[in-house]
């Protein structure tokens, strides 16, 4: 048997290996670098093409296969990335005869994730192509457009969300772009006739680091972001608050000078500040005051934190607004605020009444009466609509659980193990370890209002 048939045999050997191995994994893969033909790192998103295959496109994972098994043939490198992070030297792991659990338990086998200059990817025809790689923190490839007005030509190109705030330039073919209202944006003049493709590796994006521990307020995510306006021909500051903290928050003061909420973004709080203030000159000059936690038994159970008082420049009164904790929203019918009936806010989760000018949080303690609906008895529901139990290259099976409409879950386990939920994709899911195809998937499904219901699925191979 010749080398490569040898490691060919090897890796399903060890795949075999991987199934019935007694080490739990801590992580599962998600990103794959390997080598092609003509030398050059290619990253191919391994999880997104599971999640196209569940969905019945199976053309990203076959191809993924295939350069996956031509990369070990070929003995050429194979890094793969965890979603926890850490990274994993296949090739060596594949060397040594390890299984991929055994890799993840050995520190001699890390890896570091290498740079990259092309991704596999599905294109727009619906072929998979290895193509020039983008910046991770955008989104999509750049929209070219065309301006009657000034008579040139455009770049624009979107950052993902969880970049937004963290972006502070941007550079297209070597031009400065400039952040556009929708911060999503941004846009620089290039030449006529540039296309999206020709773009590629010419974007330069660069994102603030995080700040030092201790450094800035703990309720506040990453650094101010500095601003001016054309309009008021001002600077400005405004910073984020981690979420957490958003309904906590009563005030915040940058430099000495007290910030103003952002009404369509709670999280941001601004205020102006010097020309030629940076984000770094604020270290030690931010504060935030953070409502303290009611006493127990001081306000109503199902009430979150302590009333806000505010007052209206429109109607010329004071309000205090309740927050109502996440389980009790659906259930709450009224609420009196010092004996005013307040209203449901468009935010279903606050409840306003009018006041007496003057009012304060503390004096409303014992004056809120919040009234639930009480909830009937659960019964027998039929929760779970399909399972599905997909084993992968690596050993490690998939399960994802469907509910039927209209059904909530508050846990969701598949032999014993809990499953985490995916939003987007409206599905339970997790990985199991030591399955082979032909085994079967128990799944125990608890709804919110109680009741309960199950599921098996037996085990096949992805992309079948």
């Amino acid at each position: 048997m010749n080398a490569k048939k040898a490691l060919r045999v090897l890796a399903l050997t060890l795949a075999l290996v991987f199934m019935f191995s007694a080490v739990a994994a801590a992580a599962t893969p998600s990103i794959i670098y390997y080598k092609n033909a003509a030398g050059k790192v290619v990253q191919a998103d391994y999880q997104a093409a599971l999640d196209r295959a569940v969905a019945g496109n199976t053309a990203l994972l076959d191809a993924l296969k295939k350069a996956f098994v031509d990369a070990q043939d070929n003995f050429r490198d194979i890094m793969v990335k965890n979603d926890d992070g850490s990274v994993i030297d296949w090739k060596k792991a594949l060397t040594d005869k390890k299984s991929y659990q055994e890799a993840m338990a050995d520190s001699n086998y890390a890896g570091t994730e290498p740079a990259h200059e092309l991704e596999l990817v599905l294109d727009e025809s619906g072929s998979v192509v290895e193509r020039p790689a983008w910046p991770v923190e955008m989104e999509g490839l750049p929209l070219i457009s065309y301006s009657d007005l000034t008579q040139k030509t455009y770049a624009t190109i979107t950052i993902k969300v969880e970049y937004v705030d963290k972006v502070t330039a941007v550079t297209i073919a070597g031009k400065a772009a400039v952040q556009q209202p929708d911060r999503s944006k941004w846009r620089a003049e290039v030449p006529a006739g540039t296309t999206a493709e020709s773009l590629a590796g010419k974007i330069v994006i660069t994102v603030q680091q995080p700040p030092a521990p201790g450094q800035w307020p703990a309720e506040m995510e990453g650094l101010p972001l500095i601003s001016y306006s054309d309009l008021t021909q001002k600077t400005y500051a405004t910073i984020t608050i981690k979420a957490e903290y958003v309904d906590k928050v009563t005030a915040v003061t940058i430099a000495g000078k007290a910030a103003t909420r952002l009404q369509n973004e709670p999280n941001k709080w601004r205020a102006e500040v010097t020309a030629g203030t940076t984000a770094e000159s604020l270290v030690g000059k931010i504060v935030i005051t953070v409502q303290q936690p009611p006493a127990p038994g001081q306000w109503p159970a199902e009430m979150e934190g302590l009333p806000v008082i505010s007052f209206s420049d429109l109607t010329q009164k004071t309000y205090a607004t309740i927050t109502i904790k996440a389980e009790y929203v659906d259930e709450v019918t009224a609420v009196t605020i010092a004996g005013k009936a307040a209203v449901q806010q468009p935010d279903k989760s606050k409840w306003r009444a009018e006041v007496p000018a003057g009012t304060t949080a503390e004096s409303l303690a014992g004056k809120i009466q919040i009234i639930v609906q009480e909830t009937p008895a659960p019964g027998p529901v039929a929760a779970i609509k399909e399972v599905r139990a997909k084993l992968d290259l690596f050993g490690q099976t998939h399960v994802w659980v469907f509910l039927n409409e209209g059904v909530e879950a508050s846990r969701v386990t598949a032999n014993g193990q809990a499953l985490q939920y995916n939003a987007v994709d409206q599905r339970w899911e997790g990985v199991l370890d030591n399955l082979k195809v032909g085994d079967t998937v128990k799944v125990v499904v608890t709804t919110t209002n109680g009741s309960s219901d199950e599921g098996t699925a037996t085990v096949v191979a992805m992309g079948s």
